[in-house]
């Protein structure tokens, strides 16, 4: 009889050590599935906040520019300073398989010398960016693009580098001679996000940050 008081008591003993146990066992599966979640909703978050690469950026990383593209943007900044406009000093190269096409700056027509006429759109008193029809000279990527045609060169597949980035007429221009990169030091004010002709036909834009000093300053400033 004291065996079996025993035996039950034992028994009973058994199934609440198997109930605790189970209920510990949920518990530590309902953690790990808690943990689960957090981590994944982490990894979400952060995939989320990655910006995506962009084609024709305005901004770009150092990362993006390689030796060759600092090469001719220091070129660029050295020709610019010989333009004839009396508003704006830009300067346009385009290279292909790492030689140089063609280079100009934006200059007048050589009949029309503004320091000898004077600036028309200076006389009109005319906004930065606007008129530009008016002017009797051309855009420095005008240039480029007008006697490069002259001489047969194909802009296909093409680099330009420019000073400032090109006005619509330039993009256009650029855009159907088959320039694929553009790269350029500093913005134009007629700009129009919503019509942006690189972007949407695949031309890529650099934008260079990095303060461009061509070697002429590097001498003086090592003197």
């Amino acid at each position: 009889m004291v065996k079996k008081i025993v035996k039950k008591a034992g028994e009973k003993k058994m199934k609440k050590i198997a109930k605790s146990n189970k209920k510990v066992a949920r518990k530590t599966v309902a953690a790990k599935k808690v943990t689960v979640k957090k981590v994944v909703k982490k990894k979400v978050k952060t995939v989320s906040k990655a910006s995506p690469k962009q084609v024709s950026s305005g901004v770009s990383k150092p990362k993006d520019f390689n030796d060759q593209d600092y090469k001719f943007l220091e070129m660029l900044t050295l020709i610019s300073q010989g333009s004839r406009c009396l508003r704006a000093q830009i300067a346009c190269i385009v290279v292909k398989r790492g030689k140089v096409l063609y280079q100009h700056t934006n200059d007048p027509l050589a009949l029309y010398d503004c320091r000898v006429i004077g600036c028309i759109r200076d006389d009109r008193k005319c906004k930065h960016g606007s008129e530009r029809e008016i002017c009797y000279g051309l855009c420095a990527e005008q240039y480029v693009v007008a006697h490069c045609a002259k001489a047969g060169l194909s802009l296909h597949n093409s680099t330009a580098y420019v000073t400032s980035h090109p006005c619509r007429i330039c993009e256009c221009l650029l855009t159907e001679a088959g320039v694929k990169k553009v790269v350029y030091i500093k913005g134009y004010p007629d700009i129009l996000p919503k019509f942006d002709v690189f972007k949407d036909y695949g031309v890529k834009m650099l934008k260079c940050e990095k303060k461009i000093i061509c070697s002429k300053e590097k001498s003086r400033s090592s003197i």
